[in-house]
C-alpha cells in the first residue's frame, strides 16, 4: 500500500475499530432482546421492529466502514446511487498495489444479504415486516459474524504492517 501516509492508515484504522465497537454494541442489543423473545412462536410487533432496526444499523455500520476505505485506497466512488452495492463489491477484490481484499466470499454474502435486508426494513411502511424473514437474518448474522470479524481483523492486521512500513 505504497504512498499512503502513516496518519492516514491509522486514522482509518481508528474508525474501522470505533464502528466495529459499535457493530459489537448493537449485537449486544440484538443478543439481549432475542434471549427475552425465545425461537419458539412468533415475535410480538415491538420486538420484531427492534430486531430489524437493530440488524439495519449493523449493516450501516458495515456501509460506512466500506465507504471509508474505499475512499482512502481508491479515493473515489463513481455511482452515488449504487454506493452501497459498489463498494461493497469492492472490498472482495483484492486491488493490486492499492490494498489486499477486505472481506471474503462467505462474508460478502453475508452482507449482501444484509443490505438487501437493511433497504426492505426501510421500506416496511408499503407493507408489515414478515417475522420468519426477521428471524431467519436474525439466525444469519448469528452464524457468519465471527467469519466477517475474522475477514476485518486480517484487513486491519495489514494496515497495521503497512502503517508501520510506511513511518
Amino acid at each position: 500500500m505504497p504512498g499512503r501516509e502513516f496518519e492516514t492508515v491509522q486514522t482509518l484504522r481508528g474508525e474501522i475499530l470505533a464502528l466495529l465497537e459499535r457493530v459489537q454494541e448493537l449485537d449486544g442489543k440484538l443478543r439481549t432482546y432475542g434471549a427475552q423473545h425465545p425461537p419458539p412462536g412468533e415475535l410480538p410487533e415491538p420486538a420484531l421492529i427492534t430486531c430489524a432496526y437493530l440488524l439495519s444499523l449493523i449493516s450501516r455500520c458495515f456501509e460506512d466502514l466500506f465507504l471509508k476505505v474505499a475512499r482512502v485506497f481508491e479515493e473515489r466512488v463513481e455511482n452515488l446511487a449504487a454506493v452501497p452495492g459498489e463498494v461493497l463489491e469492492r472490498m472482495l477484490i483484492e486491488i493490486a498495489g492499492v490494498r489486499p481484499r477486505v472481506i471474503g466470499r462467505t462474508a460478502f454474502r453475508l452482507l449482501s444479504e444484509l443490505r438487501v435486508f437493511r433497504h426492505v426494513f426501510h421500506s416496511s411502511y408499503l407493507f408489515e415486516l414478515d417475522s420468519e424473514k426477521v428471524r431467519f437474518m436474525l439466525r444469519r448474522w448469528e452464524a457468519g459474524k465471527g467469519g466477517v470479524r475474522k475477514d476485518l481483523q486480517s484487513f486491519l492486521d495489514g494496515l497495521t504492517l503497512s502503517a508501520a512500513g510506511d513511518s
